[in-house]
């Protein structure tokens, strides 16, 4: 889940600064953590899902920073195949435990973590730091739904958020970011995903859209601003 506002919208060094991982470990051990969870999916995901998966079937998708959304779940449910990654592995477990799933770990070293996995092997979630994630671990993704990840990091650690990104997707992945609106981080724009993304990847702002979810009115957001990222 992407960093929410205060009612001032936060200062500039908080914008630049952005929450690092050490403050996403202590929200989901808190009680306010364990209590944030959304059980249905996400309004933009079914909003702009012909975006993000042009009628295809079976497509392996990207959660990052994916947090406990119920989003993997509901992206399951539509037969895709999907990956996770999280720095907090008590929300990882708290997600496996609110939706009665079975699974597996394994060490992943590599990311200073674990890997959890559903036994039916339509869910992984690797729990370790995310910028040492990449295609030693998986790769020839075709759809990435960020809800927030991009978002929620300081401009600084933007480009090698995107380098991971670019390191696993296949030539024919569709992105779909999401834009809290207001926000406590520095808001996306089509400029700055152009330039993060470089020449060959194409940019659509999506526009606004409103929420409708008291869930996330009770954050104080308004609603979204949805950006598409494509070759």
């Amino acid at each position: 889940m992407a960093a929410t506002t205060d009612s001032k919208g936060g200062n500039e060094a908080e914008k630049c600064e952005g929450p690092g991982q050490n403050f996403w470990v202590d929200f989901w051990k808190s009680d306010e953590g364990r209590e944030c969870y959304l059980q249905k999916p996400h309004e933009c995901l079914i909003k702009f899902e012909d975006k993000l998966f042009k009628g295809r079937n079976g497509v392996k998708t990207f959660v990052p920073m994916c947090g406990k959304t119920f989003d993997l779940i509901s992206l399951k449910q539509k037969g895709h195949q999907v990956v996770g990654v999280e720095i907090s592995e008590d929300a990882v477990k708290h997600f496996f435990e609110l939706n009665k799933l079975d699974y597996n770990v394994t060490p992943e070293p590599s990311i200073d973590g674990k890997l959890y996995q559903s036994e039916c092997g339509k869910i992984k979630i690797y729990v370790g730091d995310f910028f040492k994630f990449g295609p030693h671990l998986e790769k020839d993704f075709d759809a990435v739904w960020d809800a927030g990840a991009l978002h929620s990091l300081g401009k600084p650690k933007r480009p090698g958020y995107v380098d991971v990104l670019k390191s696993v997707i296949s030539p024919e992945c569709e992105i779909l970011f999401d834009d809290l609106v207001p926000s406590c981080s520095d808001q996306l724009s089509v400029p700055e995903l152009e330039s993060l993304f470089g020449s060959g990847y194409k940019v659509d702002a999506l526009g606004f859209t409103k929420t409708e979810y008291e869930f996330y009115k009770s954050w104080e957001a308004e609603g979204f601003n949805m950006f598409h990222v494509h070759k």
